[in-house]
């Protein structure tokens, strides 16, 4: 079985998501005073739906690659 902690989970996947944005939008002072906004707000990170047993690597990539 693998294990993937759950924190890290919501901090990778908040860092991903705004990472997008900063890289749609650099010019953007709205969008970076946003992301600003939602580190601090979200200090454990954005809400993940991770299922409690992965078995497999090819199933682990499969599950958060759709996401």
């Amino acid at each position: 079985m693998i294990y993937i902690s759950y924190e890290y989970l919501r901090k990778a996947w908040q860092k991903v998501l705004l990472d997008i944005f900063r890289e749609y939008f650099p010019e953007d002072k709205d969008i970076q005073i946003l992301i600003t906004n939602l580190y601090s707000k979200y200090r454990d990170g954005f809400y993940v739906n991770a299922e409690s047993k992965i078995t497999s690597v090819r199933y682990a990539a499969c599950y958060i690659g759709r996401f």
